[in-house]
């Protein structure tokens, strides 16, 4: 079973050869690492793939995947009076704009019917 982390660096793109690590943790439980540049768009097809080309059996329909959601909720903020809280306004744009921002299951081609979304609520 393997289990991924993709990581974004400050270089503009990476080798293919610097795709994917593996840490091998049991005989069918392996932890791989993908390394993205901030120019690239992740692709866990891809990193399964590299994978199955190693010999790791990884099949995109019979994964799971977890992703963490957040739901921003703008709040007037306790410093409002002394000057250290974002404007209201500009809390409501960034909450509106989070809310628009493409998923990550769209943002990591993931297979929609094997996601798991666990999300979580945050006033500020």
């Amino acid at each position: 079973m393997p289990s991924s982390t993709t990581r974004f660096g400050g270089s503009w793109k990476y080798s293919v050869a610097d795709l994917a690590f593996l840490d091998i943790n049991a005989k069918s439980f392996f932890r791989v690492t993908a390394h993205y540049g901030f120019m690239e768009s992740a692709d866990v097809k891809e990193v399964l793939q590299k994978c199955r080309d190693i010999g790791i059996a990884a099949r995109p329909l019979d994964t799971s995947y977890y992703l963490g959601r957040e739901q921003l909720i703008p709040r007037r903020g306790p410093w409002k009076k002394r000057g250290l809280s974002m404007n209201i306004a500009r809390k409501k744009l960034f909450a509106l704009m989070s809310r628009n921002a493409r998923s990550a299951t769209e943002y990591f081609q993931l297979p929609p019917n094997r996601v798991v979304e666990l999300g979580t609520q945050i006033e500020f």
